[in-house]
């Protein structure tokens, strides 16, 4: 039996408390649902100063990729975000979970035992309180903001604004992370997308990206299997990037390849359709009339969109370090991570990333927003649109979902803009809202409308952090980054 960790050795007895098919199986899947599950119960056994220790180096490299983890399964995220009273009722329910999985001689879907497992956040299905809502809405107003700053919005105490927001967390409804200016860091951001792709061609296209460093993520959609997407994050050298394109070339023969630099990105918040007696409620009649009147009167919910241009850089006299680029990389995943750790990750003073924390958020190098996980929101559609609509309109007509990433794109061949939004929605309105998309299609400028996201999580900065060059301040990059990779 192999493992894929060699720094640290997990424990033989963690391994037998898995199902026979779940410790064997050697689908990717199952290895990152093994990894994830196997590195919860070791971390959990250790002493907080070992534990601590441990995740402190983590957080130095990618180690969801390093470590072969399910991104929705971070254990490293776990023990960031929860208390130990949280901690300890996680542990006894994969407990539970896992000796009802090892009644059964084989998992015929292990993707059940990963619901499963996500079912210990939601089944308890948490009633959120009027003024928990009434914080999570300030938070989504603002999420760089303080608990002090967020009491006095809302007309509570300081006091009772830090119980309901310790609460919040325990009920595990929303995260705070971040989106990037990528040109702040001499990154730029491409979309590459191929249609008519078979099966294989998405397997092995998918096995070659993944190993690149600067790969942010691969993903399909269930709506179309002959259709893959693969993000990327490069470094803005023009050698670097007709590098790029000239390797692309040799995948044509999997099929139509079309490659967008992301210009702009945003995402927003919309928690006014949550209502706490029940739940989500989303009236596709009330976005027809309201997108209808957007163009004359100013959106309600605008103050909720939080952007990014990728296009904005930082002036001459800024400098960034590689302790700077930590920072970033997991601010990226939790702007609310402890100044403490990003001390210890970054080598700075905690005084020092305070200071540099509020100054990437001055110069908008990150942007925070909140990502609820409230229980009804658990499909997604994804839409592309032609330049018939502005972008920024477009995020605004579609900031009334519950939450929307939006990017803007530019053919780098033809130089034509498009726009792309990924939008969450309950399941029960999915249908409807893409029939109203359709009957809409001519007016919204609508090309495409996808639906079931199927892919990776989007990395941050960790895996190429050492290739940046603090003399110079660019990243050090070569060919064979991508040549050898992508050999096929």
């Amino acid at each position: 039996m192999s493992s894929d960790f060699t720094k640290w050795k997990i424990p033989l007895k963690y391994f037998k408390m898995l199902p026979e098919s779940l410790r064997t199986g050697d689908d990717e899947f199952i290895v990152r649902l093994r990894n994830s599950i196997l590195w919860f119960f070791y971390l959990y056994d250790l002493s907080r100063e070992e534990r601590e220790k441990i995740i402190k180096e983590l957080l130095k490299i990618d180690y969801l990729k390093e470590l072969k983890l399910v991104h929705r399964m971070d254990p490293v995220g776990i023990f960031l975000y929860f208390s130990q009273k949280k901690l300890d009722k996680i542990r006894s329910w994969m407990g539970s979970i896992l000796e009802k999985a090892k009644q059964y001689k084989r998992i015929q879907n292990p993707r059940l035992l990963f619901l499963s497992y996500l079912s210990i956040f939601t089944s308890e299905n948490p009633i959120i309180t009027e003024n928990e809502k009434k914080l999570l809405v300030e938070i989504a107003r603002n999420p760089a903001g303080s608990l002090r700053k967020w009491s006095k919005n809302i007309g509570l105490s300081l006091s009772g604004t830090k119980k309901i927001y310790e609460r919040l967390r325990e009920k595990s409804v929303f995260r705070i992370p971040s989106i990037l200016n990528y040109a702040a860091l001499k990154l730029k951001h491409y979309f590459i997308r191929i249609s008519g792709v078979r099966e294989h061609g998405k397997k092995l296209l998918k096995e070659k990206f993944q190993k690149i460093i600067w790969c942010r993520s691969t993903f399909g959609v269930a709506s179309n299997p002959n259709l893959f997407f693969i993000s990327l994050t490069v470094p803005a050298h023009s050698k670097c990037i007709s590098f790029l394109l000239e390797t692309l070339e040799d995948f044509e023969r999997f099929g139509n390849i079309t490659v967008y630099e992301v210009e702009k990105n945003s995402t927003s918040t919309n928690l006014s359709l949550y209502s706490v007696k029940d739940g989500w409620k989303i009236s596709l009649d009330d976005w027809i009339t309201f997108s209808s009147k957007f163009r004359h009167t100013p959106s309600e919910w605008t103050e909720f969109i939080h952007k990014v241009s990728n296009v904005r850089k930082l002036t001459s006299d800024v400098k960034l370090f590689k302790g700077d680029l930590y920072i970033i990389s997991n601010l990226y995943k939790n702007f609310t991570m402890d100044i403490n750790i990003l001390s210890e990750v970054s080598g700075y003073s905690p005084r020092i990333v305070q200071k540099k924390k509020q100054d990437f958020l001055k110069r908008k190098i990150v942007v925070p927003y909140l990502y609820p996980i409230i229980k009804g929101i658990d499909n997604e559609a994804i839409i592309v649109f032609d330049e018939k609509n502005d972008f920024d309109y477009l995020i605004e007509i579609f900031a009334y979902f519950p939450l929307v990433f939006g990017y803007k794109l530019r053919d780098i061949f033809s130089g034509k803009h498009s726009s792309f939004l990924y939008v969450k929605l309950c399941g029960s309105i999915l249908w409807d809202f893409i029939r109203v998309c359709n009957v809409h299609r001519k007016k919204l400028g609508i090309k495409e409308i996808y639906y079931e996201y199927q892919g990776t999580y989007s990395k941050a900065l960790d895996g190429f952090v050492n290739y940046w060059n603090e003399k110079k301040q660019h990243w050090n990059w070569s060919e064979e980054d991508f040549v050898k990779k992508m050999e096929v």
